[in-house]
């Protein structure tokens, strides 16, 4: 059975109808519930404003590096033809880098899971333009269900109107930014559909405002059995609930790529870059014998980049390449979020099979610090930034000033062999503040941890503690404590840093030039390390 609903435009200069069709396939009968797979088709073309609902998401770092309005409203010409949904979303002022997302919610149409069927599969498609000059916004799938935002992938608009489609779509293929995904299932609640609309500015662009529109929206929802969906969360029918289950938190795996980290000498007599790149990896369902990863790759401050790829090897050898993130093809111009050369951009799946061998996976090999993050441009072609890709067992990663994810295979002059490994998160507050969080799993007696001067190569001093020096302890859900008070969290100033400023500090942090050093019992000069990068965006858009 197909139900249509279709709210927009059928002839120019039409009022806004709505218009409900049944179509029953087959004759009369007694079937199985899976002979009568449901399609219900939501769409909408004209875009009156008291249909459609904008919540501005995210913001990123309004205190600190940015602040932003979004406004929306109806055109009632210049669309794909006809009226559209015309975007502005200006960027008031950036101190470095900001991110504006705003929802834009359907509130004429929704699927309720739970009385209408379990969601089998969606497909999408919408039109869009870009009026400003600039960066070009993006547009995407994004939906509510119970209160939470979920997002699905976008891509970028381009000066004339162009359609963009999705297909297939469950609810693995959306994500929170806590990395939470939708219940599709028959124990599902309400879900309201809608886009995603987004844009991105550097200090210089403050004042600047992305204009963009859309039109010809619509979303096809095929609905099927409990049996039919693959989503993470699944419902027994002998185990009925009325509640639907907290959404999965699923494992990440990250990488935080710095010129230092390369193993060449094509940097022998230049000065650091700053340009970075951050790579998140997760499993496209809860265990590890998956057959794809998600990812997102993120560059900021490169020009010219040829090709990303994943390679074997610790972080003190190079190694062949294990799968591509970025194909090899001409240079890119300057980057600062996803890398796009035409329709490819940096996020898709990947494989879970390693190509070379039938006994391993690459979540097995990334979880034993064996795989790294490399991506090349025409200045550096055997290498321009580089990271090893580390398991990181917090799913609440959202976008932060500074990050590391560290290991033991990142300790110089040599190695550790550890199981252990941590994320340092650090946030800039003015020029005086730096909040900071240090998490650390599988590592027992920690006894202190610092930040310290120097490449991925070098050993440096003590810039400052961020868990002091006492007893060995384990950390206790990612955060270290002991009984009198001490933990890994907390706020620098001036005063805790050794012979700088913070704002010295953060000039450092920004050109690759600080790693942060866990120490234990059994490694007193450090059992994991890290090297902290600047993080611009979200490193996901999974």
């Amino acid at each position: 059975m197909k139900i249509c609903i279709t709210i927009g435009k059928h002839k120019p200069f039409t009022r806004t109808i709505i218009l409900l069709c049944t179509l029953l396939l087959g004759s009369f009968g007694i079937y199985p519930t899976s002979l009568f797979a449901q399609s219900v088709f939501l769409t909408d073309d004209t875009f009156n404003t008291e249909n459609w609902e904008l919540i501005p998401l995210v913001i990123i770092d309004t205190d600190v590096r940015g602040d932003a309005t979004i406004e929306a409203s109806q055109e009632a010409s210049g669309g794909n033809p006809g009226a559209f949904r015309r975007i502005e979303q200006e960027l008031a002022i950036s101190e470095n880098f900001a991110t504006i997302l705003g929802f834009h919610r359907n509130t004429n149409t929704s699927y309720n899971p739970s009385t209408q069927g379990p969601i089998s599969s969606l497909d999408f498609s919408i039109d869009s333009i870009k009026f400003s000059e600039g960066d070009a916004p993006s547009v995407g799938i994004a939906l509510m269900q119970d209160g939470g935002i979920y997002l699905g992938a976008g891509s970028k608009t381009q000066e004339f109107w162009r359609t963009h489609t999705l297909s297939s779509l469950k609810a693995k293929d959306f994500s929170s930014l806590e990395f939470f995904t939708p219940n599709f299932s028959s124990s599902g609640g309400e879900i309201t559909f809608g886009f995603i609309f987004t844009s991105s500015g550097l200090a210089d662009e403050a004042g600047t405002t992305f204009v963009g529109g859309v039109d010809n929206w619509s979303i096809t929802i095929t609905s099927g059995t409990d049996q039919d969906i693959t989503d993470p969360i699944i419902i027994s029918a002998s185990e009925p609930t009325l509640t639907p289950p907290a959404p999965i938190k699923r494992k990440i795996f990250m990488a935080t790529a710095t010129q230092t980290q390369v193993l060449n000498d094509d940097f022998s007599n230049e000065s650091t870059t700053t340009g970075t790149c951050i790579a998140t990896f997760r499993p496209v369902l809860e265990n590890d014998t998956v057959d794809e990863l998600s990812y997102g790759l993120n560059c900021f401050n490169i020009d010219g980049i040829i090709d990303a790829q994943i390679r074997l090897g610790t972080s003190q050898e190079n190694g062949p390449i294990v799968a591509t993130l970025f194909p090899t093809g001409s240079p890119t111009g300057e980057v600062n979020g996803f890398i796009q050369r035409n329709e490819i951009v940096s996020y898709g799946l990947l494989s879970n099979i390693f190509p070379e061998s039938s006994n391993d996976t690459i979540i097995e090999l990334m979880a034993n610090d064996l795989l790294y993050l490399e991506v090349t441009t025409t200045l550096h072609p055997e290498g321009h930034v580089r990271g090893q890709i580390v398991p990181i067992d917090d799913a609440n990663i959202i976008e932060e000033f500074f990050l590391a994810v560290g290991s033991g295979g990142q300790q110089r002059p040599d190695a550790v062999k550890t199981d252990g490994r941590c994320l340092a998160i650090f946030r800039a507050k003015g020029a005086t503040k730096l909040r900071y969080k240090l998490k650390c799993w599988n590592l027992g007696g920690i006894t202190q941890a610092h930040i310290h001067r120097g490449t991925a190569q070098e050993t440096g001093d003590i810039l400052a503690f961020i868990f002091p020096l006492g007893e060995g302890v384990e950390a206790s859900n990612g955060v270290i404590r002991r009984n009198n008070g001490d933990k890994s969290t907390g706020i620098l100033s001036d005063n805790d840093v050794i012979g700088m400023t913070i704002q010295e500090l953060i000039n450092l942090m920004s050109s690759d030039s600080i790693y942060f050093n866990v120490h234990t019992e059994t490694s007193e000069t450090g059992e994991v390390r890290g090297q902290l990068t600047l993080l611009k965006n979200l490193a996901g858009g999974f």
